[in-house]
């Protein structure tokens, strides 16, 4: 799975399903980057059974839940049905998409045109050098060029990438690989990842795997991660942007300093957080480059 635009993760889902591909009865196909077929399809777990010993309930209820559990009862979400059915046509919908895009690799020139069509025009204003800002000669040139990506390493060996390929995404990335096949669905309708199988992307100059992973959170949705850390891929990436590009450590600092000499004329003063979800991935990558920053999905 390449992403022709930078990488970010993205929020998760409500819910998390057992992967299709844990089912030992299930043939087990190519994990590559993706699984390749349109025949993709989601198996419907039942309900954990009741473990009284770990619910964490008032004690009224003890008795109750252990009765339950005895009685060999489950406890299922009102909304566990309509998720597995969204979920399991995600990964149905995802296979038909791979399917368009192996069909749309094989008809481009070349590589970077099929890039091209994926990600679609830049997001990126025009004649962004003739912003007034230090940044806008570089912004000019990630408009034009896209952001390269560069390593202080060797490229990685055939042998290296099938190593990694077999080894596969994290446990708890499979084990969610039904809301994985939906987020990843929605990102390849935006343009910002490009889904294919690795038996066809095998031969790419500049090929370097990192394992999916997901991001379990407290009170908030779980989250999509690309682990670029865990292979080394992080580790030996050249960081080409200016050293003004990210500052750190002065922020609270400035917001008191303004608070504290804001002008009382103007009256309360109000602070706002803006998330710019995606932001990241409206800056497409080199098509060339693209490659050196694929994901290794779960098994389908």
């Amino acid at each position: 799975m390449f992403p022709p635009r930078s990488r970010t993760p993205s929020p998760a889902s409500k819910r998390s399903l057992d992967s299709p591909a844990s089912d030992p009865k299930r043939p087990q196909r190519d994990s590559g980057v993706v699984a390749s077929t349109s025949s993709l399809k989601s198996t419907k777990s039942a309900p954990p059974k009741i473990d009284a010993s770990t619910v964490k309930v008032p004690s009224s209820r003890n008795t109750v839940i252990t009765n339950l559990a005895a009685n060999g009862a489950t406890l299922a979400s009102p909304n566990e049905e309509r998720l597995d059915d969204r979920y399991s046509t995600a990964v149905e919908r995802l296979g038909t998409l791979v399917d368009d895009n192996v069909q749309c690799l094989h008809s481009a020139p070349d590589w970077e045109t099929f890039v091209q069509q994926e990600h679609g025009p830049p997001q990126l204003q025009a004649n962004l050098q003739d912003l007034p800002h230090p940044a806008g000669d570089f912004l000019a040139s990630l408009e034009a060029h896209g952001v390269p990506v560069a390593f202080d390493d060797e490229p990685w060996t055939l042998q290296k990438m099938d190593d990694a390929v077999k080894k596969g995404c994290h446990p708890p990335a499979q084990k969610r690989a039904a809301f994985i096949a939906q987020e990843m669905l929605e990102f390849a309708e935006s343009g910002y990842w490009t889904i294919l199988p690795y038996s066809k992307v095998r031969h790419l100059p500049g090929l370097r795997g990192s394992p999916a992973h997901m991001k379990e959170e407290l009170d908030r949705n779980d989250r999509f991660l690309a682990d670029h850390s865990n292979w080394g891929v992080n580790e030996h990436t050249l960081a080409l942007a200016p050293k003004e590009a990210m500052q750190f450590g002065g922020t609270l600092y400035h917001l008191l300093y303004l608070i504290c000499h804001a002008d009382p004329k103007y009256g309360i003063i109000y602070l706002a957080n803006f998330d710019l979800k995606d932001g990241f991935y409206c800056l497409h990558l080199q098509p060339k480059d693209a490659p050196s920053l694929t994901v290794v999905l779960p098994r389908y």
